[in-house]
């Protein structure tokens, strides 16, 4: 029933006729990356925001998951299954630089670097580095997910041997480890900072996610009508969770935490990402190696544009950004 109920949505969505939004949507860009699990075979396209693809770089690695786009304009690409990161130039000139051994998460923000590294069978790395220098950690656990704020690194780890999800917050000047907090949930995909609070998900069975008090430190556990809470984004006054392999999204009031809306889209999410006024939310379409990005309008979550994309060798999509 279930596999019945997304073929019929997926049927749906794309036969669909969007509305032209010509004159409102903003003039972004959309940056695609495909990869193959089990071949060194890459790529990623640029496309203007109705689809037109603009540019194909083919990158000669396997097990590619993220895309991060720098103040700079680079596009950077941690292989995870290698100790490689390729970067791709304002002017498309691919460009590949040794880093550690399987990372993880990464994101680059003003310079700034965070990255974790699955080191061995029980134990990660953290780095971060800027202009000016590199610290590195190694903690027990496998290092999921991390963020940071001015004086912290905060990373999410599972110690797999005891199964025991935890956080781990390292101090970002020292290169210490200042506290190691137990946890309830476990998988997380996402730690997002939201008004001095450090907001964890979890891809676990459980419907709920873990909200850190910074000035704190104390742990409260919010309930969700669903299992496993992916990724949070924030818009307005209201925060955005959406579920792994799921079309529905729950609003809460950023305020008060209070559910204030859930929200059925046409397809599953599998990346989403806030520009403007606007949801892009990115789907794989089973069996075919293509996806679909489907743009939503935040006032009333009208679905405004539908892009295909293609299909590429023996690809799957699995990051985008919007630029």
């Amino acid at each position: 029933m279930r596999t019945y109920t997304f073929f019929l949505l997926v049927w749906l969505f794309f036969g669909l006729t969007a509305c032209s939004t010509e004159n409102t949507i903003s003039q972004n860009k959309i940056g695609v990356l495909f990869t193959n699990a089990s071949q060194p075979d890459s790529a990623f396209v640029i496309m203007d925001k109705k689809g037109t693809i603009e540019s194909q770089v083919n990158i000669p690695a396997m097990g590619i998951f993220q895309v991060i786009r720098n103040e700079n304009g680079n596009f950077l690409f941690p292989v995870q299954y290698d100790n490689k990161l390729f970067t791709l130039s304002p002017t498309k000139q691919l460009t590949s630089s040794s880093i550690l051994p399987f990372p993880l998460y990464m994101s680059e923000v003003e310079n700034f670097r965070l990255t974790t590294y699955n080191s061995s069978l029980h134990s990660g790395t953290v780095e971060w580095k800027d202009v000016n220098r590199t610290k590195r950690v190694q903690l027990p656990g496998f290092p999921r997910v991390a963020t940071y704020d001015d004086q912290k690194i905060y990373v999410f780890a599972t110690i797999i041997q005891q199964k025991k999800p935890v956080l781990y917050v390292l101090d970002r000047s020292a290169g210490t480890v200042d506290k190691v907090i137990p946890l309830q949930i476990d998988q997380a995909n996402d730690l997002e900072i939201i008004d001095k609070k450090l907001f964890i998900t979890s891809t676990a069975s459980e419907k709920r996610i873990a909200i850190l008090h910074l000035s704190s430190w104390k742990i409260d556990y919010l309930s969700l009508p669903k299992s496993q809470p992916e990724y949070i984004l924030t818009f307005s006054n209201n925060i955005l969770i959406t579920y792994q392999g799921s079309t529905t999204l729950t609003i809460l009031d950023r305020r008060s935490l209070r559910i204030q809306r859930a929200i059925s889209l046409p397809q599953p999410v599998l990346k989403a990402k806030l520009d403007g006024n606007y949801l892009y939310v990115l789907s794989q379409i089973p069996n075919s190696g293509q996806g679909v990005i489907g743009v939503y309008r935040l006032s009333d979550w009208k679905l405004t544009r539908k892009i295909m994309l293609p299909a590429i060798r023996n690809t799957l999509i699995q990051d985008f950004v919007v630029f």
